[in-house]
């Protein structure tokens, strides 16, 4: 906490932190671990809670250190929300988190309880392959992200996070949401795969998380952005 305070904020140069590697678990490693050096191997259950105990208390020692005004972001599957604003979902949609669904229901948590203001950002990318021009899949992410008020960004992929990208529906300006997101196909009540959409004042956003085509009607004209 000391090197973050004393040399990072005092530096005037940043507005926060963002942690990578926050999991919930440690276990995953799939390998023994003395994770409290008592010089014994723990069980999987006994090291993942130390680990998520110690998360939490740096973190609860870095937000009584750093107070408000500064940001706080995860990027990783752990929940440490009570003294974080937020989390990245980096590569989204990630498989090893249950896809679309499981990271969007795990958005919706984030962004309706936790320490504040809440940032939220989903992180999509080409798969290392550097087509900046893969259009479906940098718009599947951005659609995502608007169904909520996070943040989105588009780049290389994990092996290169330095690309920035820019792109023409950034700067579209749709105005502020009027609502919540709705399933056009179902209930809205949990984020299940289906024709999502999300009215703003001067647009609507609308994303198709199923895998085949859908086809719907719409009562006025609507301009695809371009």
């Amino acid at each position: 906490v000391d090197f973050y305070d004393k040399k990072i904020i005092a530096s005037g140069l940043w507005d926060g932190f963002l942690f990578d590697n926050t999991w919930q678990k440690i276990s995953g490693l799939g390998q023994a671990v003395d994770i409290n050096n008592d010089g014994r191997n723990d069980s999987n259950a006994e090291a993942d809670r130390i680990w998520f105990d110690a998360y939490n208390t740096f973190f609860k020692k870095l937000r009584e250190r750093i107070g408000s005004g500064y940001l706080i972001i995860t990027n990783g599957d752990g929940d440490y929300s009570t003294y974080a604003n937020g989390r990245m979902f980096e590569s989204f949609p990630e498989y090893w988190e249950g896809g679309w669904s499981a990271q969007m229901n795990a958005l919706k948590r984030q962004q309706e309880s936790g320490f504040r203001p809440r940032l939220n950002i989903i992180n999509a990318d080409s798969n290392n392959t550097g087509n900046q021009n893969d259009f479906k899949t940098m718009r599947f992410g951005l659609t995502s992200a608007l169904m909520f008020d996070a943040y989105y960004s588009f780049d290389y992929g994990p092996a290169l996070r330095e690309h920035l990208w820019w792109y023409d529906e950034y700067e579209a300006d749709l105005g502020k949401p009027l609502g919540s997101a709705f399933n056009l196909l179902g209930s809205s009540n949990n984020w299940q795969e289906g024709l999502w959409q999300r009215d703003f004042e001067n647009g609507i956003v609308l994303i198709n998380s199923t895998n085949r085509e859908q086809k719907i009607t719409f009562e006025a004209d609507y301009e695809k952005l371009k």
